[in-house]
């Protein structure tokens, strides 16, 4: 099940420490010249989008008698965050892309059954962007963590639209994976006062 951008199975909890954000990105798109670009004949602009991106920002647009540009362009200052947290995350290391292959499409900016938007990396990203928090010890642990504990990243997000302007905010924490009642929660979803980190 993918929750939050993580991966999770149901016989685990994911408890999230406060004190363990790793990264934030903010960023800000003018939405008529996004709109100019993506329509440029010959745009490559499009394919930064996954086929899910694209077809939930259409339904969107047409549900709320909008266009589908505008809800692209804050799903483009989503990806945009993602990456500046990534990057942020990295500290002095390297960032594992080049401004040229970054791997856009595979980076989704999606909305749940709720329309909360979510980070959702395929496999090889995902396992990209552990490997560079491993290696610059980002994803190490903050305290003692249980036997059955391991560290997971984990993204929110926040986009918005208003007039001409779409923004994001990111926000990539790491969470502590522990048995709690035989399936995973954050450490939000837990009762006010469990301390179980």
């Amino acid at each position: 099940m993918a929750v939050g951008g993580c991966v999770v199975a149901v016989e685990d909890t994911a408890v999230e420490d406060a004190a363990s954000v790793l990264g934030v990105g903010c960023d800000v798109v003018d939405v008529p010249a996004f709109r100019e670009e993506i329509a440029l004949p010959g745009s490559r602009m499009g394919l930064l989008f996954s086929v899910r991106e694209r077809r939930q920002c259409r339904s969107r647009a047409l549900s709320q008698g909008s266009d589908a540009a505008m809800h692209l362009a804050a799903r483009w200052a989503g990806k945009e965050s993602v990456i500046k947290a990534w990057c942020q995350a990295l500290g002095e290391s390297d960032f594992p892309y080049s401004p040229d292959d970054v791997p856009w499409s595979r980076i989704e900016i999606l909305g749940d059954r709720r329309s909360v938007p979510h980070v959702v990396m395929d496999d090889v990203v995902r396992g990209v962007l552990r490997a560079g928090l491993d290696a610059c010890g980002g994803m190490s642990p903050r305290g003692p963590v249980p036997p059955d504990g391991m560290m997971s990243p984990r993204w929110r997000l926040s986009l918005s639209h208003d007039g001409d302007r779409a923004m994001a905010f990111a926000v990539l924490s790491a969470c502590r994976l522990v048995a709690v009642g035989g399936k995973r929660v954050y450490s939000h979803e837990l009762p006010h006062g469990d301390t179980r980190t």
